[in-house]
């Protein structure tokens, strides 16, 4: 029985999966370590920007083809698993890859690396930070000098992909887009919201 090229780098790419976590369960600590050091993140902030500066990259959906046309970020190609493994990057582009949070995102992460590629990015948060924190951000009703233009930087992208900004009494909500992104930012697994939608006007 003979096996597919796709069939056979889908079993690589699962076998190093199955790598990392027994790794991880018998090393957690050094395999934190090793996964924040190796994966190469892009914040949803830096995203945003790049798209709007219609900078040479390739926005990756790796959710299922239901969600993606409910609901996805601009410029984004919806591909499987497989699909992106014969998806030809254009040249001098960067390949930002996105799901509904980080741990399909980095399987495949691993994967392009364990297939020699490079210049591809996992977009840390995934779709739902790019919901959060750029279509529907949380700012602060008084905002110190020194983040005054974060503040104009995330009004001016939240406008242009045409979200809405809602105001509140927390100063340490801007803490989110000061951090580098990188695996211990955030505390735990979030809660994967299946229902994105646009929010009327």
């Amino acid at each position: 029985m003979s096996f597919t090229l796709n069939q056979k780098l889908a079993a690589f790419a699962f076998f190093i999966s199955l790598l990392a976590m027994i790794t991880s369960l018998i090393l957690p600590q050094e395999a934190e370590e090793n996964e924040t050091s190796q994966v190469d993140y892009f914040s949803v902030l830096e995203l945003a920007q790049d798209i709007r500066g219609k900078e040479n990259i390739s926005v990756i959906d790796l959710r299922p083809a239901s969600d993606f046309e409910k609901f996805n970020i601009p410029s984004s190609i919806n591909l499987t698993l497989s699909e992106l493994l014969d998806f030809e990057t254009p040249r001098h582009s960067s390949l930002i890859l996105y799901s509904d949070n980080d741990t399909q995102s980095e399987q495949a992460y691993f994967m392009l690396k364990g297939l020699g590629k490079t210049q591809h990015f996992v977009l840390k948060g995934g779709v739902e930070d790019w919901y959060d924190y750029i279509l529907y951000p949380k700012l602060p009703k008084a905002v110190t000098d020194s983040n005054q233009m974060l503040v104009s930087k995330i009004k001016a992208l939240t406008s242009f992909f045409g979200g809405r900004i809602e105001f509140i009494d927390d100063a340490e909500i801007l803490e989110y887009y000061l951090e580098k992104p990188v695996n211990n930012n955030h505390k735990g697994p979030k809660k994967v919201v299946k229902n994105l939608e646009r929010m009327g006007c």
